[in-house]
């Protein structure tokens, strides 16, 4: 009877004909327990000796209800429950650790123990990381899980488990690994006995764990990639380096991800896709791999010749063979867009598809390196065993052999950059034969020999060129064919300069003719020295050339290296062979050196 009708009355059991209702929860004051709707009831108020009309009796913006202390502004927690507020309480979880020095290093002030692993933070010996076990080696009161050095050797742990800043792996918990009375980190040969502490060529390396003990470049921290001379720069037992790559072979069982040297994987494209995401590289075992258009992945270097265990390598690709065939018309090797420079070494490509009439490895927009390489073709119609197409491309220690009835290629560049050192090009009885054919980009050809091919019709050239600035220097050019044969012939008449120096141009007869181009460019054919200087985009200077030799094989042993004893044509006729800088070398193929240390001719130091 208060004037409000029950269904619109916020207490229609009590008379209220204000209907006030401060909390705004439907509820009248009259009738509400909770008038303010702080948490604390109207009585519980009145024993506190809050405001029961009002939430924040004390103003500090927390509820009555939440406040430990709702009648003194400066206070509403009290996290350990020890009746002091927590702004008032120096230690508010009472471990017995000042809140400031708990901030300060990084516990948390309001739990005693802030790891939760049951040990309180003033006993715990690592505050923040939960070590229930709370080991420490080393006795300095901080746990081993939290102890950048469980020894104390003064070797972080992370750098004692793997070849850091130091070049060892030594124990984590021992101070003296070796137990020779040196420190891990005043220690020569961390992990080998040694009280002498004998360092003979000074680079911080004891002898005793030194592989070059007497070599200054060479030591545990020295860089070191598969190389032609198969040198162990890094004292680690391979040529390379075992802890910067991941392990291929043929016979592999580990998965890519957890591939190591005593385990490999036989996953070869798995393990570019890991190379790539460590920025290693990938080295594969002798063997027969059956890939097709298999892709490298930025960056990725790929090294072949190793010998099963990776102990051991061949970089002649004859006694450990790592051989890519090719089974169908793809490409066996696809390089393209890579950013970073990539090094291929020490394979076997090889062409196992008669109807085969691609690029056997196909190089488009990259800057790619392929270093002691054989690439063999096979008997099908056509083939080109490199192709190259905007790329910078560098070409050491190479071996081509043509294979193919019609159309034989070693090496097609299209618009692309080319350095090629110490190649040995044989490229068959194809009736149309390249050992070089470039469009476009520059050519720089250094100590390389050029059998461009034999057949008795058809065309014979040694290196074909159009557009293209090019240096021939101490190289051995060798044609043999009944009508178009030159070893170096030039199209059109588009051509920068082509410098000629310091070359042995060979040339054969076949059926008793005998064809004497040793250079076609620009409409001219030069047969002489002499006819050199007639070509007006022609600089030629200190070229060698031998007498027309009736039967090739004379001087072509079982081995496809010229030896080169024709008269006063002999081995050492190129001692004094020009470098120019360009990249001729004092070493030929196989890593001989040359005689008296010059820049012979050709691939071949025999």
């Amino acid at each position: 009877n208060d004037g409000s009708l029950d269904g619109a009355d916020n207490c229609p059991a009590t008379e209220n004909t204000d209907q006030i209702d401060t909390d705004g929860d439907g509820l009248g004051d009259v009738c509400d327990p909770d008038k303010d709707g702080d948490g604390l009831t109207n009585t519980q108020e009145a024993q506190k000796g809050t405001n029961e009309l009002k939430q924040d009796t004390d103003g500090d913006a927390s509820l009555d209800g939440d406040d430990i202390f709702p009648n003194n502004e400066g206070e509403c927690k009290d996290n350990d429950g020890d009746g002091v507020g927590d702004n008032a309480d120096a230690d508010d979880d009472n471990d017995g650790i000042n809140d400031s020095t708990e901030i300060g290093q990084g516990t948390n002030p309001l739990s005693p123990d802030t790891d939760d692993d049951g040990i309180k933070d003033r006993v715990d010996n690592c505050q923040i990381l939960a070590n229930a076990g709370q080991a420490d080696n080393d006795g300095d009161n901080l746990g081993d899980d939290c102890d950048s050095d469980d020894d104390n050797d003064g070797v972080a742990d992370t750098e004692e488990e793997v070849i850091g800043d130091d070049g060892f792996i030594t124990n984590r918990l021992l101070s003296d690994t070796d137990g020779d009375g040196f420190d891990d980190s005043k220690d020569n040969c961390g992990t080998l006995y040694n009280v002498a502490q004998t360092d003979s060529d000074g680079d911080g390396f004891g002898d005793v764990c030194d592989c070059g003990p007497t070599d200054l470049s060479i030591n545990q921290l020295s860089p070191d990639l598969p190389d032609p001379q198969v040198i162990d720069s890094n004292c680690d037992g391979i040529d390379g380096n075992r802890y910067q790559a991941v392990f291929v072979s043929a016979s592999g069982t580990a998965p890519a991800t957890a591939t190591d040297i005593d385990d490999p994987t036989a996953d070869l494209k798995g393990a570019l896709t890991v190379a790539g995401g460590r920025g290693q590289s990938v080295y594969v075992s002798e063997g027969d791999y059956n890939v097709s258009g298999l892709g490298l992945v930025d960056g990725v270097s790929l090294y072949g010749g190793f010998a099963l265990g990776f102990l051991n390598r061949d970089i002649t690709g004859e006694v450990y063979v790592t051989r890519f065939i090719q089974n169908d018309p793809e490409p066996v090797l696809n390089i393209q867009g890579m950013t970073v420079p990539v090094t291929i070494a020490g394979f076997v490509f090889e062409n196992n598809h008669e109807l085969f009439e691609d690029a056997l490895v196909n190089v488009a927009d990259s800057s790619a390196s392929f270093e002691n390489n054989t690439f063999a073709g096979q008997d099908c119609d056509s083939e080109t065993l490199l192709l190259a197409s905007d790329t910078s491309l560098t070409l050491g220690e190479n071996r081509f052999f043509g294979g193919a009835r019609y159309n034989a290629t070693g090496v097609a560049l299209i618009d692309s950059d080319a350095v090629l050192t110490n190649n040995l090009f044989v490229m068959g009885g194809a009736e149309h034969t390249r050992g070089i054919e470039a469009v476009g980009g520059s050519l720089v050809v250094t100590n390389n020999t050029i059998d461009g091919g034999s057949h008795a019709i058809g065309s014979t050239y040694g290196v074909v060129f159009n557009n293209t600035t090019a240096r021939f220097i101490n190289n051995i050019f060798i044609t043999q064919n009944d009508y178009n044969q030159a070893s170096l012939y030039c199209v059109g008449h588009e051509v920068d300069t082509v410098e000629i120096t310091n070359n042995l141009f060979m040339r054969y007869n076949s059926n008793g003719y005998v064809f004497a181009a040793l250079i076609a460019c620009n409409g001219r054919q030069a047969t002489t020295s002499a006819e050199f200087d007639l070509i007006d985009t022609v600089s030629a200077d200190d070229n060698l050339f031998s007498a027309t030799v009736a039967d090739r094989d004379a001087i072509l042993d079982a081995d496809n290296l010229y030896q080169l004893a024709l008269g006063s044509i002999a081995i050492d006729a190129g001692t004094d062979a020009d470098n120019k800088g360009d990249g001729a070398v004092t070493f030929d193929i196989l890593g001989t050196k040359r005689t008296l240390n010059a820049y012979d001719m050709g691939a071949y130091e025999r």
